[in-house]
């Protein structure tokens, strides 16, 4: 009896917290994007001031951030350096973090890395005050202000991962990403499937990415869904497909007539 009374009293704690789940859910539904995400920027600073030291030491992910001499190690981004002619290749990563996840060096190339993020103030407060110097400094820049910091047309690579289901506009950014690459050359988007669902709209999590038809499909709801090889169709082609948790697209910028 007392089992079953136990777990009773677990259905309904698990009731309530789905209840409690969708009520906030509803909540960060009806905010503006942009008021979520002024909202959530808080808690995210308070985060990387707790783990982000830690992290370089222990984490073998964050140790290879910090290292200068880290290869590229995503097997796209390898793939499509690979295929660029130039000695030397211009890469932005935008939503980087304390510390770009861009490898910084490449067999037989010169790789000019830029790193954005529009906390990087407060992560190169955290990181020298942990006596870590990054080797790629991080730009404060919000992913909607791209084209208003950077001249379009001169990076061969933009890359962005696990980073615009954070954002105000993400469409916006993705357009900005296209417009700094020159003709021909590529955006990189890496991120997990589904990710403000898999983390119930928390913090700064209100976007989902996954894969609808071979295109990216980006939605908070039903009423914000966005298939993004239309939306910029004129801009640039598109590919999309999932790599286990991952959604990952290479957007080519399309060359004018």
């Amino acid at each position: 009896m007392r089992a079953i009374e136990g777990w009773k009293g677990l259905a309904r704690r698990l009731g309530l917290a789905r209840v409690a789940g969708a009520l906030r859910t509803a909540r960060v539904l009806r905010k503006d994007p942009l008021e979520v995400w002024k909202g959530g920027l808080e808690s995210e600073i308070r985060f990387w001031e707790r783990v982000l030291p830690g992290r370089v030491v222990s984490d073998p992910d964050f140790r290879q951030r910090a290292d200068p001499a880290a290869p590229v190690s995503d097997p796209l981004l390898k793939l499509l350096i690979a295929r660029l002619p130039e000695p030397t290749l211009s890469l932005i990563d935008v939503g980087a973090g304390p510390l770009t996840a861009l490898g910084k060096t490449y067999p037989g190339r010169v790789l000019r890395i830029t790193a954005t993020d529009p906390l990087a103030e407060e992560f190169l407060r955290i990181l020298r005050g942990a006596g870590i110097e990054p080797p790629v400094p991080p730009i404060a820049c919000r992913g909607e202000d791209l084209v208003e910091r950077f001249e379009p047309s001169t990076f061969d690579i933009a890359y962005a991962r696990n980073a615009l289901d954070h954002c105000a506009d993400p469409l916006r950014v993705i357009a900005n990403m296209v417009a700094l690459v020159k003709p021909g050359r590529y955006v990189v988007l890496r991120h997990f499937c589904r990710e403000a669902e898999r983390h119930g709209y928390r913090g700064l999590h209100q976007w989902n990415f996954d894969v609808e038809d071979g295109d990216l499909a980006l939605w908070r709801s039903s009423r914000e869904r966005i298939g993004v090889r239309q939306a910029l169709c004129d801009a640039a082609a598109l590919e999309c497909s999932r790599e286990g948790a991952w959604v990952v697209t290479v957007l080519t910028r399309k060359r004018k007539d």
